[in-house]
């Protein structure tokens, strides 16, 4: 008797998250209660030449194949049992072709290197070009835009690559770009349009429903600013290149040429430029523009079709550029014309942006589920950058001020956190909507992480980097990684630990109190803010002949205080200008005016309780520690999640799988500054040299 197999179902739910940082990919899994699974890493290639920074997408992608797999089986989680997926990645800019092949962004002109690294500063000259305009939108950039922004780095690609700048058919946030892979769907994310494109988030003001957000198109584009800085051409397309296509502007005139072997002939003659579509659109060649059109023939077409030798996904989004009037081939003509081209416009390019989780497309692909081991269809949420994922992982681990609160739109109280994944440490300002606010180098907008909710953004270009290079570059390093190699802690416990030794050995009133003759500014990597210079240098001050371990242990601590002061100037800076919002409690419309009072950490340093000591003191905030400490990871496993609609909106998805704990036990969950009066004395004192240090 012939037996017929059930597939097994599932006998739980997990949620995976993907982070692509500047030096490995990462994937880790989580219950149903945000509870780490397992993790592991995967290393990816860096190219580094001066100021020019690059990475392959094609080696990013095979790590990422490689973490996945890893941590599935770290982790014990069969590939059906994964409920949802989501990515995070640095802001990169990627490059690809139609086919969705690399184009270089490199003056070696491998074409592996198609993605211009985050902390890239190729693009000083064009960022200072823009940022000479009077372009309304750098009044949400805080002024002046940053050459790891998008736009400068566009600008570079254009006036150095030519034969790039044309081949290049997508420019998209690394982000969104594996998103894209992962599922064909290229919507963009309204976080990285808006924190590093210049996308106007609150053009969407309205429209606040995530359910909706399908239906959004990118209309938050200021076309005057890029025809202003010379990048008018990516506006052809409704912005196709960057991402957007309004679909309604297709079906307004569509004319049936008559059906001749399963082929349709539709014309549109309202669209200045058509963007071909992928699955059953076709790009036909320009109509033209008498009565004669009306002569095409199916011949034509073949011909056509011949030439361009493709009917596959190969061919979506090729840009035709002719005229005024375009037609399309589209397939199969059983379907009603008006439906063929709705259908084909839900896969334009860039046919809109989306809130945060947002599913995509049909969840994952066939070829890529094979590839990664899991279930075809599993549903993939819009991205995030990884920054903004580690705030969607910890900020509901903070306590709602009023018990009776039911939503974010009733928690009046500004909270910043602090992420330090690989270079970057970021501050954020999270208000309701209709806040006024601006710093310079911070980015402000509104829907970029929590719909509704605006968002600022500001932070330091290297932290953990700038740790690295300090360590590494001085002549006891090797000595140091030796020793805590062979006590099996990390180089930054062993230094922890001699700090502390010293302390004791020298009758230091606190362990901060050891720098009292060393001074280190932190902009090794230029300052983003609150000062806005790129071109800024860093500074130690207080060196001596000593090379010893303990001079070097000084120097770490120095230079994690410095990286302290300058998130203190950040978080003065934002409270000083104040951040004024406007929001609605039942039908009283309230003005308020909140000051930052507390941090959240996570990434990598937040498992560093020397880094976080001295930060809650030289800041003067308590920092709230989450349950799990891969936030980051927790924050790309909630788009899953939210794209699997278990929760309703992400809002709520954070706040089932959000909790305030320990990032180990060596840590509370909450540090305060010291209560002792002379150690904010101490840290007053040098932060005012930390400051005289810009003026000299």
């Amino acid at each position: 008797m012939a037996t017929v197999a059930v597939p097994a179902v599932p006998t739980r739910s997990v949620l995976l998250g993907v982070d692509v940082g500047t030096g490995s990919a990462r994937a880790g899994l989580f219950d149903e209660d945000g509870k780490l699974l397992g993790s592991a890493s995967s290393p990816i290639q860096i190219w580094k030449d001066g100021d020019c920074i690059e990475q392959s997408s094609t080696d990013i992608w095979l790590a990422i194949f490689a973490a996945v797999k890893a941590a599935c089986s770290l982790a014990n989680v069969a590939g059906e049992e994964v409920a949802g997926l989501g990515f995070a990645a640095t802001c990169s800019l990627v490059a690809v072709d139609a086919d969705g092949s690399p184009v270089t962004v490199s003056l070696s002109g491998d074409s592996r290197r198609n993605i211009i690294v985050w902390m890239d500063h190729r693009a000083v000259k064009q960022a200072e070009k823009i940022n000479s305009s009077s372009s309304p939108v750098l009044q949400y950039c805080g002024g002046s835009l940053s050459p790891e922004m998008q736009p400068p780095k566009l600008l570079w690609v254009k006036e150095n690559l030519q034969e790039s700048w044309t081949m290049a058919f997508r420019w998209m946030d690394l982000s969104d770009w594996l998103a894209y892979r992962a599922t064909g769907d290229d919507t963009r994310s309204l976080c990285t349009t808006v924190c590093k494109w210049t996308y106007l988030g609150h053009a969407h003001m309205q429209q606040v429903d995530e359910k909706d957000s399908r239906n959004i198109e990118a209309c938050g584009w200021d076309d005057d600013f890029w025809e202003e800085i010379g990048l008018g051409g990516l506006i052809d397309g409704h912005h196709a290149k960057i991402g957007n296509f309004q679909p309604d502007l297709l079906t307004k005139r569509v004319i049936s040429r008559g059906q001749e072997s399963g082929c349709f002939y539709i014309l549109d003659l309202e669209l200045p430029k058509l963007i071909a579509c992928s699955g059953n659109a076709i790009p036909f060649h320009m109509a033209p523009t008498d009565d004669s059109k009306e002569q095409w023939m199916e011949e034509d077409a073949r011909l056509y079709l011949k030439i361009r030798n493709s009917i596959d996904s190969k061919m979506s989004n090729a840009l035709v550029s002719k005229s005024n009037e375009y037609a399309m081939l589209l397939k199969p003509a059983s379907t009603p014309t008006t439906a063929l081209a709705k259908s084909a416009t839900d896969h334009m390019i860039g046919r809109s942006v989306a809130f945060t989780g947002h599913p995509l497309g049909s969840g994952l692909t066939p070829d890529v589920a094979k590839e990664l081991g899991l279930r075809a269809g599993t549903p993939v949420g819009t991205s995030l950058i990884d920054a903004h994922a580690g705030g969607v992982g910890v900020m509901e681990s903070v306590a709602v001020p009023d018990p009776e609160a039911k939503s974010m739109t009733r928690k009046l109280f500004a909270i910043a956190w602090f992420l330090s994944v690989g270079l970057l440490l970021a501050i954020w300002l999270y208000l309701a909507a209709n806040c006024s606010f601006q710093v310079s180098g911070a980015h402000f907008g509104q829907h970029a992480m929590v719909p509704e909710y605006w968002l600022t953004e500001g932070g330091q270009s290297a932290t953990g980097a700038l740790l690295d290079y300090i360590i590494e570059n001085h002549v006891a390093s090797p000595r140091l990684a030796n020793r805590a190699a062979s006590q099996n802690i990390s180089v930054f416990e062993l230094l922890n630990k001699i700090l502390e030794s010293m302390a004791q050995d020298l009758n230091s009133p606190f362990l901060a109190a050891l720098t009292e003759d060393i001074h280190v500014l932190p902009d090794f990597h230029g300052n983003r803010s609150p000062i806005s210079d790129p071109k800024a240098k860093g500074v130690v001050c207080g060196l001596t002949l000593d090379s010893s371990e303990k001079q070097l242990a000084l120097l770490y601590l120095a230079t994690v205080q410095g990286i302290a002061y300058g998130t203190r100037h950040i978080v003065e800076h934002c409270n000083a200008h104040g951040h004024r919002g406007y929001v609605k409690i039942g039908e009283q419309l309230g003005d308020i005016f909140t000051r930052i009072d507390t941090l959240l950490a996570c990434g990598g340093l937040s498992k560093n309780p020397l880094f976080l000591q001295e930060h809650a003191d030289i800041v003067g905030c308590s920092i709230v520690l989450p349950r799990e400490s891969e936030s980051v990871l927790l924050g790309a496993a909630i788009l899953g999640a939210v794209a699997s609609k278990k929760y309703s909106s992400l809002s709520d998805a954070m706040k089932a799988l959000n909790a305030a704990g320990r990032v180990c036990t060596a840590m509370p969950k909450v540090i305060h500054p010291a209560k002792d009066p002379k150690v904010k004395k101490y840290h007053d004192a040098k932060y005012r040299i930390f400051r005289k240090l810009y003026e000299q």
